[in-house]
């Protein structure tokens, strides 16, 4: 069923609602923001999976229930680094610990020698930002909902209520401004999104990340959406262009922060 919403909603990209393990679990993933949102009734937990885990479960996504190659799902996961397949397998193990499904390995399916397939029935729900006109002219956007039935699956509410559910959770999720796990920030060219796990961390990471960031801000001459997130000890900078949504990132070790090179700050900004 596809329902056309009336509902003006800024989303940057899609935004999956998915049926993940546990009873009655649910997760919504935007992959613009590599942002994963755990539902379990009224509580939510939200996961920065960052530029690999996202981009890996985006690629699943865009065919549920085909098998993709180890080889394609590192080249699109990975696509400026060179890395093996253990970088792959770590990404899938932490996805399925999240989606809850290390043990039955039923949501991400491994078929031997051949790759990874994503079941198609985790997939309850699909929104998409609807194209827009030019700048000049451009409207408010709207969205569209794809809902698809799984077999024995039953609504809990009607099919309408529940996509409009959905309709402005994700939007909610696509326009929250500051949290206490968030900080939003401009300088110069940039967009700034800081991401953290708890606030002392948001606080050390908006920190150790400022010399990297105004490097960034100085070499930038054209706008750019840039997403600051810290793993472990590394902290992964994402220089997204608005433009042709094209993404380029980093991955910086905390000691190096304060003097990234000057090459390395333009190859996120290409």
């Amino acid at each position: 069923m596809t329902l056309s919403s009336s509902l003006e909603i800024d989303l940057d990209g899609p935004c999956f609602r998915l049926q993940i393990g546990g009873a009655g679990g649910e997760a919504l993933f935007q992959p613009a923001r590599y942002l994963l949102i755990l539902l379990n009734g009224e509580q939510q937990k939200r996961v920065e999976l960052g530029y690999s885990g996202s981009r890996l479960l985006e690629r699943l996504l865009q065919t549920p229930g085909e098998v993709i190659a180890r080889e394609d799902l590192l080249q699109y996961a990975w696509a400026d680094r060179v890395v093996g397949q253990g970088s792959l397998n770590q990404q899938i193990y932490t996805l399925r610990q999240l989606l809850g499904d290390e043990q039955k390995r039923d949501i991400i399916q491994t078929l031997p020698r051949r790759g990874y397939l994503l079941n198609p029935s985790t997939v309850l729900e699909t929104l998409q930002p609807a194209a827009t006109a030019a700048p000049a002219l451009q409207a408010a956007p709207t969205a569209q909902v794809i809902t698809k039935k799984r077999p024995g699956f039953q609504l809990r509410w009607p099919a309408a209520l529940m996509a409009a559910g959905t309709l402005l959770l994700c939007s909610k999720l696509a326009s929250d401004k500051e949290t206490d796990l968030q900080l939003y920030a401009t300088l110069g060219q940039l967009s700034i999104l800081y991401v953290a796990q708890n606030p002392r961390q948001l606080a050390q990471l908006q920190h150790l990340a400022q010399p990297a960031v105004s490097g960034l801000a100085e070499l930038s001459e054209q706008p750019r959406v840039v997403t600051v997130t810290g793993i472990g000890e590394f902290v992964q900078v994402l220089c997204r262009n608005p433009d042709s949504r094209q993404t380029h990132w980093l991955e910086i070790h905390q000691s190096r922060l304060s003097a990234v090179p000057e090459q390395h700050l333009r190859s996120c900004l290409i």
